[in-house]
């Protein structure tokens, strides 16, 4: 159900996978931190996982996603 699968995605702390979901079962807000590699357009790599994040988790779930937040936390070399 989509209870069910909502609790496995929500949780107070955020994961060690550096996301966090706020909400309930019927929608969220996913944060997601990322570290990119120098020279890479920031912007575009943020708007297709916002894509992707969208569409896999209200496919998957049912459950309307409000926002996606990335959060790029450092560029490596």
């Amino acid at each position: 159900s989509r209870q069910k699968i909502f609790k496995k995605f929500s949780k107070n702390d955020p994961l060690d996978t550096g996301i966090k979901v706020i909400g309930n079962a019927d929608s969220i807000v996913v944060e997601l931190h990322i570290m990119v590699t120098y020279g890479m357009n920031i912007n575009a790599i943020a708007a297709s996982i916002t894509e992707k994040v969208k569409y896999i988790v209200e496919e998957t779930t049912g459950i309307k996603v409000k926002k996606v937040v990335v959060k790029v936390d450092g560029i490596k070399e």
